[in-house]
C-alpha cells in the first residue's frame, strides 16, 4: 500500500492498480518458490513474502477505517516485523554465501556474523538520519527507517557483487539473484526516500510525494518480475570458494572466536 503522510493524501485508481499488481506479483513469486522447492534454501524470504501479502488487507482496512494520521501510525507499527524479517533475509543471504565453509566455521561464528549485520544496520541508521531531512522523532520517521534498510540492503548487494567470483557465486546463482533484486530496488528506494525527506510543503507537495511513491512501487514490480524470472530458471552450479578465500574466512572466524572466548574469560 501507498505510504500516506499529511492531510489530503489519497489513493488514486493508479495506486489501486499498482497495489493489485503488487499482490499478484508476490503470489506468482510464492508459486515459483514453492513449485521449485526454493522455500527450503530461502525460508525467511518466503515468510517475508507471505507476511507482506497477509498484511495488505489490514493496510487496506485501516486506511478506510481511520484517519491519515492513524494510518501513518499503523504503517510505522507494522514496519517493525517487516524490518525484522528484512534482517532475517539479509542473514539468510549471508548464510547461503558461507555454505561451502559453514561446517568448518567454529560454533557461534554465524551468530557473530549476525551481530555484525545488526551493527551494520545501526551504522546505516546513523547515516540515514544524517542524510535525511526527517528524523526518527518527526512525523516522517518512516523515511528514516526505510532509508536505513535501503542502505543496508544495497551494501550487502554491492559486497556480494564485488566479491562474487571470489565467493564462487555466478550471476545465475539464486542467492546472488535474490541480492541483486534487493540491491536494485534498494538503490531506487534510497533515492526516492531521500527526495521524500527533502520535499518542501506547498501546493505541489502531495503530487510530488505520490509520484515518487508510485515510482518506487513500479521499481518493486520490476524486482518481483526479475525474481519470478530468475527463480523459475535452472540455477547454475556454484563453484567452491577459492583457496585464499577459504583461508581468509577461516582466519576471520578463528580470530572472532578467540575474541569471544577472551571476553567470556574476562567477564568470569
Amino acid at each position: 500500500m501507498l505510504r500516506l503522510e499529511g492531510e489530503g493524501m489519497h489513493v488514486s485508481d493508479l495506486d489501486n492498480v499498482l497495489w493489485v499488481l503488487s499482490v499478484a506479483g508476490r503470489i506468482l513469486l510464492l508459486w515459483v518458490l514453492f513449485s521449485r522447492q526454493l522455500f527450503r534454501p530461502f525460508p525467511v524470504f518466503t515468510v517475508w513474502m507471505l507476511f507482506s501479502i497477509a498484511s495488505d488487507p489490514l493496510f487496506y482496512f485501516v486506511y478506510h477505517a481511520t484517519s491519515v494520521s492513524g494510518y501513518a501510525k499503523f504503517y510505522f507499527a507494522m514496519s517493525l516485523p517487516d524490518c525484522l524479517l528484512q534482517i532475517g533475509v539479509l542473514l539468510e543471504i549471508v548464510s547461503n554465501i558461507l555454505r561451502p565453509v559453514k561446517r568448518s566455521l567454529p560454533k557461534g561464528a554465524l551468530v557473530i556474523l549476525g551481530v555484525l549485520v545488526v551493527l551494520g544496520g545501526l551504522i546505516a541508521f546513523v547515516l540515514a538520519d544524517h542524510l535525511s531531512a526527517a528524523t526518527i522523532l518527526s512525523p516522517r520517521r518512516q523515511v528514516v527507517v526505510d532509508t536505513t534498510f535501503s542502505i543496508l540492503r544495497l551494501t550487502i548487494f554491492l559486497g556480494m557483487a564485488f566479491f562474487a567470483q571470489i565467493l564462487g557465486i555466478g550471476w545465475k546463482n539464486h542467492v546472488l539473484q535474490l541480492a541483486t533484486g534487493l540491491g536494485l530496488y534498494s538503490a531506487v528506494s534510497l533515492v526516492t526516500e531521500l527526495i521524500h525527506s527533502h520535499l518542501q510543503k506547498g501546493p505541489s507537495y502531495t503530487d510530488r510525494y505520490i509520484e515518487l511513491s508510485q515510482a518506487s512501487v513500479l521499481c518493486y514490480l520490476g524486482t518481483l518480475a526479475f525474481w519470478c524470472w530468475s527463480f523459475a530458471r535452472q540455477e547454475a552450479e556454484r563453484t567452491e570458494f577459492s583457496p585464499p578465500m577459504q583461508q581468509l574466512v577461516l582466519l576471520i572466524s578463528r580470530d572472532t572466536e578467540r575474541l569471544r572466548e577472551a571476553i567470556v574469560k574476562k567477564r568470569a
